[in-house]
């Protein structure tokens, strides 16, 4: 039975047996043949500028009727990019000092895009080109990268982070008028 007569659950079979199999130059050029096969299924829809890019994992929000694509950028600052087509929607010229995270931490039912900003957890979000601040908690010392979670079971999001002096802040909605 040659190579191209056996059924994929044959081959597999074959390649995983502890016996030698012949034809294991058939087998890395079938394997070379699905690889190349398979790279031409996907393609690079956009990308950032050169040095532009993201120094920290990226977060993914939706807003309105599309999804955001937020990071801290390579030169500084945080950009937010449409996710479909890689335009640049707004920028904020801080200095984010996490990774973001995406999640609706104040309950009005949009989501923001979250940094620290040295002693800061900022909450960020963008209309017309424009970035708007939505809130800025001081937390007196440095913190770490947020992690977004309900972790009381009330339906409504937190964020948990550390800071740089050893503490771990839940952060959450205040309850009742503030």
């Amino acid at each position: 039975m040659t190579l191209m007569d056996r059924t994929a659950r044959d081959l597999v079979d074959a390649f995983a047996a502890s016996t030698p199999t012949p034809g294991g130059g058939s087998a890395a050029a079938l394997a070379g043949a699905l690889g190349a096969g398979l790279l031409r299924m996907v393609e690079v829809r956009w990308h950032t500028d050169y040095l532009d890019g993201a120094t920290a994992p990226v977060a993914v929000r939706r807003e309105q009727e599309r999804w955001e694509i937020g990071l801290v950028a390579y030169r500084g600052g945080f950009r937010c990019y449409d996710a479909e087509t890689g335009a640049l929607r707004w920028s904020w010229p801080g200095r984010p000092t996490t990774a973001p995270i995406a999640c609706d931490l104040d309950g009005d039912g949009e989501e923001e895009f979250l940094v620290g900003a040295g002693d800061h957890l900022i909450a960020l979000a963008g209309r017309d080109g424009q970035p708007r601040v939505r809130w800025d908690l001081d937390l007196k010392t440095r913190c770490g990268p947020p992690v977004a979670a309900d972790v009381d079971g009330d339906g409504a999001s937190e964020v948990v982070l550390l800071t740089a002096d050893g503490r771990v802040v839940v952060v959450g909605q205040q309850d009742g008028p503030g």
